[in-house]
């Protein structure tokens, strides 16, 4: 996801499914170990500041789901999010359960969603379970 982000804001480019920083070529290696400084700093502030717990709703127990089942809920929902209406070039989809697992809601298709980012994280934070 933070790959199609950062390339749909023009800062990466994907070539060969391999992400590479626009402009990236013209750094120098000190520049570049400078960038690299940088970026850690921000993670690390950022998880200071939140803490792990802002990771916390990507369970480590759980088995993701497949691509062909990704596949089959993004064909179903025609490429947006089946909230806001989001394309999936405008926004990158989670899939998602309509019932959640720690509501004994399954992994069949009829429970799954494809859902942008923006609607999976507000569903989280106004605390809906349905």
């Amino acid at each position: 996801m933070v790959g199609k982000v950062l390339t749909g804001n023009g800062i990466t480019r994907c070539e060969k499914a391999t992400y590479a920083l626009v402009g990236g070529d013209e750094l120098s290696d000190a520049e570049r170990d400078q960038l690299l400084q940088l970026c850690r700093q921000r993670l690390d502030a950022f998880r200071e500041q939140r803490g792990e717990e802002v990771f916390a709703h990507r369970s480590h127990h759980r088995t993701p789901f497949s691509g062909s089942i990704k596949y089959r809920v993004l064909t179903r929902a025609r490429g947006r999010c089946e909230c806001c209406g989001a394309h999936e070039h405008q926004r990158a989809l989670e899939v998602d359960h309509v019932v959640p697992k720690n509501h004994d809601g399954s992994d069949d298709l009829s429970n799954l969603q494809d859902l942008c980012f923006r609607c999976n994280a507000g569903k989280r934070e106004a605390g809906c379970v349905f």
